[in-house]
């Protein structure tokens, strides 16, 4: 209890004492979003929000009234990772530095405005992805990384994948999510896609995958995938998508 009050207490002290506010103007097509001196990093949107990271800070806007709110302040802004985001939630990860290294994962809830610590480890963690109020992210290195999947709600965890060469792709939307296996590095890669209403699984290998290209993290929304591929050698770059469903 006497945690919780602390935890709220900070809350609202980051709410107004922190100079993180953005700058938001209403125009006839909708807002123009600013982030004076920090910058506004790899803004992410679902719903009727937009988040994004802001040096130390993770900041999510109500596009509905325009109204912003810190969720998040790190140490620094390496410390922390880009915020992921879902109609419901977003979540991302922070490190704090030191002889005690932490890692931390974040969650903050839309409609009760809560935000929450799942889990604090010493284990490397990367690529947050949400999708309604479930959160995902990648455990591990080498032959023991895992797809781990939390319940924002309970803080139930479960794995859904455990080998090596798993990642770095880590998509979630609606009841999909997908993580991509390579089996030697610069080698052709595949998305394992996972439907958690029914549980199958689909394996999919993204078409062009010769030598030297490049492939961007690709992005899933709506049961769609839509990734960017460009060749090394001619910089010619395309836009794809697929529809999973």
């Amino acid at each position: 209890m006497v945690g919780a009050i602390i935890g709220v207490a900070g809350f609202a002290f980051e709410q107004t004492h922190s100079d993180w506010r953005p700058h938001a103007t209403r125009t006839a097509l909708g807002w123009r979003v600013t982030q004076p001196y920090l910058g506004i990093n790899e803004p992410v949107m679902a719903g009727d929000h937009l988040a994004w990271q802001s040096g130390p800070y993770t900041i999510t806007m109500d596009l509905r009234s325009g109204s912003s709110r810190l969720i998040g302040n790190a140490g620094d802004a390496q410390s922390l990772t880009p915020p992921a985001v879902s109609p419901s939630a977003a979540m991302w990860i922070e490190y704090t530095p030191g002889a005690q290294e932490k890692t931390l994962v974040y969650a903050y809830d839309f409609s009760s405005h809560r935000r929450q610590r799942l889990l604090e480890t010493s284990a490397d963690l990367d690529t947050p992805a949400v999708a309604g109020s479930t959160v995902y992210w990648l455990r591990g290195q080498g032959s023991a990384t895992a797809v781990v999947a939390c319940d924002i709600a309970s803080g139930r965890r479960r794995v859904l994948a455990t080998g090596s060469g798993l990642g770095p792709f880590l998509l979630a939307g609606d009841s999909l999510v997908a993580w991509s296996h390579q089996g030697r590095p610069l080698g052709p890669f595949t998305l394992t896609v996972l439907d958690t209403a029914d549980g199958t699984t689909t394996d999919l290998a993204l078409p062009g995958q010769t030598s030297g290209a490049i492939f961007e993290t690709p992005i899933l929304a709506g049961g769609t995938l839509a990734w960017l591929r460009t060749d090394k050698q001619s910089a010619a770059a395309a836009i794809s998508t697929y529809d999973l469903r």
